[in-house]
């Protein structure tokens, strides 16, 4: 049985930190019902926003919460189907729990945690435009450093906010792509 990933407290917390205005072209990899992409569209008064799911049941569901907004929902894993330097911001709340990914692949990042979120700021960083931000979540749990290494020479990560919330602190993270 399919399962899309419903908003939860890490989900509120991520919309919360982004405060910064977004112009300009914004996609969420990961859309699951997409709560946190039409929230940044209606916040920024977008008239277009772009999501992504390897879970066609999330982008259904995405399509039917629209309220009539533009969006372009595509399925693929990450954001494979962009060409590079294609958005203005990019926002992913990951699986990041340290867990086995076949019991519940919407919370379980895999390896430390961070295998998922390795591939998803992979993608962002690529899909980024120089000087422009990738907003995303991870748990205190998690095991950063490839996340960290990955990001030097790309550009810098700084840690937006922290939150207890339950057993961990979640930690929202901007990543700004190094200009070319």
């Amino acid at each position: 049985m399919k399962r899309t990933y419903e908003p939860r407290e890490d989900s509120f917390f991520l919309l919360d930190s982004v405060k910064e205005p977004i112009t300009g072209r914004l996609l969420e990899m990961g859309v699951g019902r997409g709560f946190i992409l039409l929230n940044l569209m209606k916040k920024n008064a977008l008239d277009e926003g772009f999501g992504t799911d390897i879970d066609i049941d999330a982008l259904i569901e995405t399509e039917n919460s629209s309220n009539g907004c533009l969006l372009n929902l595509v399925l693929c894993d990450c954001a494979s189907a962009f060409r590079a330097s294609s958005f203005d911001v990019v926002v992913f709340n990951p699986p990041y729990l340290i867990g086995h990914w076949k019991e519940d692949r919407t919370i379980f990042g895999k390896r430390g945690g961070t295998w998922i979120p390795y591939v998803m700021l992979q993608d962002a960083i690529r899909l980024i435009k120089p000087s422009h931000n990738v907003f995303f979540i991870l748990s205190s749990e998690s095991e950063v450093k490839e996340l960290f290494d990955l990001a030097k020479g790309a550009g810098e990560i700084e840690e937006l906010h922290r939150k207890r919330f339950f057993f961990e602190e979640l930690i929202v993270y901007r990543f700004t792509r190094l200009t070319d």
